[in-house]
């Protein structure tokens, strides 16, 4: 299984209609063997595109509808395409079922099971593999999908799945899983290892230069595991950020409701010492009342007093003064105990009022309280807002700087190997010019050395023909 992540984009008509019709051509759709539909409501791909396209430009209302501040990554690239291919030899007893599963895996790998996704199966190959358009704005709340780490998540998948099909594909994947395991950074690896590569196959001399590619190699990586290491520091500090604002908010909101507490029992505490003196009256009053309820039953004048004094109270507290109630003063007149009785009844109700009227007061305080709370969880979530966007706004700014010495760093490496590289064959140059001169004056030496041999020869064989001659 081989994954691939292409450029993100902004039009998914265009991605639509290279995806959907054959190479140059918007009417033919031979390449297409298949397709399928996800958080889509058709499954029409031409219509789904657009779908797609009407979401990522709703972006807006959408966050707003789901109570999310307008803020975050602004970027116009909704497009994700990603496609997934199998060998040939892997491809055997693979079905579009299975690559169907394959597709919705990669899918929820990325954290895009929410987002809306058109997956498209091609047939011009003779490899099997599908493409995959991933909408990355959230139909539901408008935010954009993150794009972090999403090679490294889609070759663990890969590396999964071959796994569980009982053969690996691809060493490297597993060496590279390792390393990462290490906590070791292996996104230039094979760019380190290429150039290697491609240097040490053109040196045909000595071993120093061998040693040196090694050693220059190992600086590379050395920079880029401390680099990454930078990263890992930085993403560690951002989430502990993130968890000390969100346990100081915590511990903040744990404060003021135990503030909040503490103030509503003082509230009520003051409004019950402030109806003291009015329960001290009441008690007083009814107290006198009793006395002189006890003083008039001496006299029977005073009892009639009494009795119609009942009555009367009865009335204003609401009862009616009908033909059973003229009864009822009668029966008081009779009997002292109903007569005390009334008196009593009264005086309960006027205790009645006033309670009610104590904890009316009481609820007024206790409202303050909550209206004073709820206007303080207002103002921390307007701060806390405040702060978690700083916080989003300095760790976005992090994320930039490392992203810009990342840059700084490929170009200075890439810089470095071609400086190297003119090095090493400036050096493999010299000694080939070396070798060469060298042989050269062997090869010159050698043919003198002939020449003096051939030329003593000659003058041997002249001299023997002299001494022939002469006889």
């Amino acid at each position: 299984m081989l994954p691939k992540i292409h450029k993100k984009g902004t039009s998914f008509k265009g991605a639509a209609l290279y995806l959907l019709h054959d190479k140059g051509s918007r009417d033919s759709h031979d390449r297409v063997a298949w397709t399928q539909t996800h958080n889509i409501a058709v499954n029409d791909p031409d219509t789904a595109w657009r779908i797609m396209a009407a979401t990522a430009l709703d972006r807006d209302r959408l966050k707003e509808q789901a109570g999310i501040p307008p803020t975050g990554n602004k970027s116009d690239k909704c497009v994700l395409h990603l496609s997934i291919s199998w060998r040939e030899d892997e491809a055997k007893g693979l079905d579009d079922e299975g690559m169907q599963i394959a597709a919705k895996r990669a899918i929820k790998t990325l954290g895009a099971q929410d987002h809306q996704s058109l997956v498209i199966a091609h047939q011009d190959t003779k490899h099997p593999h599908v493409h995959i358009l991933i909408n990355r704005v959230n139909p539901e709340d408008g935010r954009m999908l993150s794009s972090s780490k999403e090679k490294a998540k889609l070759q663990a998948l890969a590396l999964e799945m071959e796994k569980e099909r009982g053969e690996i594909y691809c060493e490297n994947r597993v060496l590279n899983a390792e390393a990462r395991e290490r906590g070791e950074y292996t996104r230039y690896a094979v760019l380190d290892r290429r150039m290697y590569d491609e240097i040490s196959q053109h040196l045909t001399i000595t071993n120093d230069n061998r040693d040196a590619i090694e050693r220059a190699r190992m600086g590379q990586k050395q920079r880029d595991a401390a680099l990454a290491q930078k990263g890992r520091d930085q993403a560690d500090q951002h989430r502990e950020d993130w968890k000390s604002l969100i346990e100081t908010v915590k511990e903040e909101g744990a404060q003021i409701r135990q503030d909040h507490h503490k103030a509503k029992a003082q509230a009520v505490e003051a409004v019950r010492m402030n109806y003291r003196p009015k329960w001290r009256d009441l008690h007083r009053q009814q107290q006198e009342e009793q006395a002189r309820f006890h003083k008039r039953e001496q006299r029977l004048i005073g009892r009639l007093h009494n009795a119609l004094q009942t009555a009367s109270v009865s009335h204003e507290n609401g009862t009616e003064l009908n033909k059973a109630r003229i009864k009822d003063v009668f029966s008081n007149i009779i009997s002292k105990e109903k007569r005390f009785a009334a008196l009593e009844k009264s005086q309960k109700y006027s205790s009645r009022k006033l309670h009610c009227e104590q904890k009316a007061a009481e609820q007024a305080a206790i409202g303050k309280q909550k209206k004073a709370l709820k206007d303080n969880a207002a103002q921390r979530r307007v701060s806390f807002l405040k702060q978690a966007e700083d916080l989003k706004i300095a760790h976005e700014q992090s994320r930039k700087d490392l992203q810009q010495q990342w840059r700084a760093r490929h170009i200075e490496r890439n810089r470095e190997w071609h400086d190297f590289s003119q090095k090493i064959e400036l050096k493999e140059k010299a000694k080939t010019d070396f070798s060469g001169v060298a042989n050269d004056e062997r090869n010159g030496k050698e043919t003198t050395k002939a020449r003096i041999r051939e030329r003593l020869q000659q003058r041997r064989e002249a001299a023997r023909d002299k001494d022939r001659g002469g006889r």
